[in-house]
């Protein structure tokens, strides 16, 4: 309990390009909050396009914080934009001891967010706390349950202790909501740079490989989910398999198929059970294009 007494400052950064009205509402959701957040930072990439998906109502919403200094904006342009050295940045011009980033398609789920994630640091040597994802309640079924599958309704404290049994999902920690230690990611060098996506997992190893531990909130709830089309799919999962490429010091003894056909198997039962033949059709024609992806990003 001694840490969160000494240290209880909590900044909030969000990545924001051509945000919808989500990033607003996630906005009011911050200031609602039953603890107390030191500021709010957008690091926004390409602020000539900052309003062009947002509605009326919800821009006036960002303008006001902006003018009020509730919300701090610096402005990056997209060639400079790199998803590791951006938050980097961000963290140096906190004043938070901790830092929760979040992305501006997430939006918390109720007051309890921030406090139920800074809750997770009374425990010994937490690193990293990250919440629970639910699915929009537009989104497809199938996207519901890959969210249900990746974000379980139990709390899960990982550490070097638990690979054998987690495997890759060990170091798995999303930067769509997740809290850091400030002192611990500046003593790491925070996020790997120059890097297209998995800088949160990168670091997650990172941290376990020294002693610490990372804390999977289930009661830190955020709404966040994307329907991809095919091709999208196939360009995220590129990323994800470039990504690894780049780390294979992390990714060549801990594969990710595994926990690939885990999740087709867990989506497949749950689609016969409701009988929903065409979206199991669809989501086995996601799965062949995130596949291709995954592979054509690791090994061209």
């Amino acid at each position: 309990m001694e840490k969160i007494k000494n240290k209880n400052k909590i900044s909030v950064v969000i990545l924001a390009y051509k945000p919808s009205d989500k990033l607003a509402k996630n906005i009011l959701m911050c200031q609602k909050q039953n603890i107390h957040i030191e500021e709010i930072i957008i690091m926004c990439t390409d602020f000539f396009c900052f309003y062009d998906n947002m509605s009326e109502e919800y821009a006036e919403v960002i303008k006001k914080n902006i003018e009020e200094k509730k919300v701090i904006v610096y402005k990056i342009d997209k060639k400079d934009f790199d998803h590791g050295r951006t938050r980097n940045i961000a963290v140096k011009n906190t004043k938070g001891d901790f830092i929760l980033f979040m992305t501006d398609d997430a939006v918390m789920s109720g007051e309890k967010v921030v406090s139920e994630l800074f809750d997770s640091f009374n425990e010994d040597n937490v690193a990293v706390s990250y919440a629970r994802q639910i699915a929009n309640t537009e989104s497809k079924f199938t996207e519901k349950l890959v969210r249900e599958f990746n974000y379980p309704k139990y709390d899960i404290i990982k550490s070097k202790k638990t690979e054998k049994e987690l495997g890759i999902k060990n170091y798995f920690v999303s930067n769509v909501c997740a809290m850091y230690d400030k002192e611990i990611f500046l003593k790491h060098n925070g996020f790997r740079e120059n890097i297209l996506l998995n800088e949160d997992m990168i670091y997650s190893y990172k941290v376990i490989n020294n002693g610490y531990s990372v804390y999977y909130k289930s009661t830190a709830i955020v709404y966040h989910s994307h329907d991809f089309s095919y091709i999208e799919q196939f360009k995220r999962n590129y990323l994800i398999g470039h990504s690894q490429k780049d780390e294979t010091r992390i990714f060549k003894n801990i594969k990710s198929e595994k926990e690939g056909f885990k999740l087709v198997k867990f989506v497949s039962l749950e689609c016969i059970k409701k009988f929903k033949i065409i979206s199991l059709i669809d989501f086995y024609f996601n799965c062949i294009f995130r596949y291709m992806g995954y592979l054509f990003g690791k090994f061209f």
